[in-house]
């Protein structure tokens, strides 16, 4: 497995009127307008998340592959807007907007405004709450009556270590203004505003840079009858690093006996799930800028539990359950040692990696455990041992991979986590057989 960085989502997004029953030239500078989900094919809304598109300043060629993610989006995601204004003297409140993107019964609803005839940056951010966080304010970036990109930023209180979420932030964002006519979309030319005929019915995505946010001059469409969109191209990527979870019995092991995974957990305790503090996301850096001061330390945030992620009923879990059954019966792998043939894909989860904490506070970065509660069966569907439990250290800091290779998880990192369950005496097979040993193995 090949572990990808800075992996980018794409979204193509488009700016769509609100109807008006004033004459527009008279309203065109005032008007507010709906930001939305770009039509495609002039039919419907499409959302591709796993385009290959270049960013520039960022490594190229990379793609977007993790299908939970497209499955995330179908069980509902939100993008919190902020529509920030750059024009000295227009910027604001009554310009400036806060608003969302939500993706549910395989259609975006949007609640993100800007301003026709103005010029606008365009920030993100998902969840809308980054995990265990409070208190979390936009700044807009004016300073003086003037708009300064470096202080566009988002700041909070603590931050959640592992989460069943897949926080992101856009690192570039770009607009032009597009016109369907006669189920043709056309581009419009941004300073001629000439209808010039597209080469195909989806518009080719602009040119992006790393940092730049801007979305150009969003203009209010006409008032007619024809279908008209300001677009906009955002890049999101990933803030924390993820890894996903496989499960398989030893071979021998399995000849004999059957293995029913009955719970299976990743677990962090909540006197050190969070990472305490006043903290930051620049995105003119594009990075977090986590407490350094005596203020950041690991602590219980604002969790008063332990943090669980439950690896076969959770959020993001693949289905491995029979009808009427609530254990996952474990198979045996079948094909090459560094293949997945006979493991069972139980679920993904994303943490905040070691590289994001200042080096500081790296020496205390919290411990998870992997809690796996289990019974087994004879060949004669006969209990043998019930209600078992093992746990084992999980350690998010470090990464020793099947290469040999030892990786520091950063941002957009995927980690694929191979788990073998083994009895510690394979051929003591007695009703007291040895307690089980969990094998995990990385990719």
């Amino acid at each position: 497995m090949t572990v990808k960085k800075n992996t980018l989502v794409w979204m193509a997004l488009a700016v769509m009127t609100i109807a008006s029953c004033r004459d527009y030239e008279e309203d065109r500078m005032k008007a507010t307008v709906t930001l939305s989900p770009a039509i495609a094919s002039c039919v419907e809304t499409v959302i591709n998340t796993r385009a290959t598109v270049t960013v520039n300043e960022t490594p190229t060629g990379t793609t977007y592959q993790d299908d939970e993610t497209l499955n995330g989006l179908s069980k509902g995601v939100t993008i919190r807007v902020f529509s920030t204004p750059t024009q000295s003297g227009q910027l604001g409140q009554a310009n400036q907007f806060t608003g969302s993107f939500r993706y549910s019964n395989g259609r975006w609803h949007s609640s993100a405004m800007a301003t026709s005839g103005l010029d606008y940056n365009l920030y993100a951010i998902s969840p809308a709450t980054l995990p265990g966080a409070s208190s979390q304010i936009f700044s807009w970036g004016i300073i003086n009556n003037a708009f300064d990109q470096t202080k566009a930023d988002l700041s909070f209180e603590n931050i959640n270590i592992i989460t069943d979420t897949d926080p992101m932030a856009n690192i570039a964002a770009a607009g032009k203004h597009t016109m369907i006519v006669n189920d043709v979309e056309k581009q419009v030319d941004e300073e001629a505003h000439d209808n010039v005929p597209a080469v195909t019915s989806t518009l080719v995505a602009p040119t992006l840079t790393k940092r730049n946010y801007s979305i150009g001059n969003v203009i209010m469409p006409g008032d007619n009858d024809q279908v008209n969109a300001y677009k906009v191209w955002i890049a999101m990527d990933h803030l924390y690093a993820k890894a996903t979870m496989y499960f398989a019995v030893d071979a021998k092991y399995n000849s004999v006996r059957t293995i029913r995974i009955k719970d299976a957990k990743i677990v962090l305790n909540k006197t050190s799930s969070s990472y305490n503090g006043n903290h930051k996301y620049s995105y003119y850096k594009s990075e977090f800028e986590l407490d350094n001061t005596e203020n950041g330390q690991f602590g219980s945030g604002n969790n008063t539990n332990n943090i669980e992620i439950d690896l076969i009923r959770g959020r993001t879990a693949t289905e491995n359950r029979l009808t009427n059954e609530d254990y996952v019966t474990l198979t045996s792998p079948t094909g090459e040692p560094n293949s997945y043939d006979g493991y069972k894909e139980f679920a993904w989860f994303c943490f905040l990696p070691i590289s994001c904490i200042p080096q500081s506070k790296q020496e205390d970065y919290p411990e998870a455990k992997l809690v796996v509660n289990y019974d087994v069966y004879d060949n004669d569907n006969h209990p043998v041992r019930l209600n078992q439990t093992t746990e084992n250290r999980f350690a998010l800091d470090n990464f020793y991979r099947d290469d040999y290779v030892y990786r520091t998880p950063q941002p957009g990192d995927h980690f694929k986590i191979k788990v073998m369950v083994k009895p510690s005496y394979l051929y003591v097979l007695t009703d007291d057989d040895a307690k089980m040993d969990l094998l995990i193995q990385i990719q």
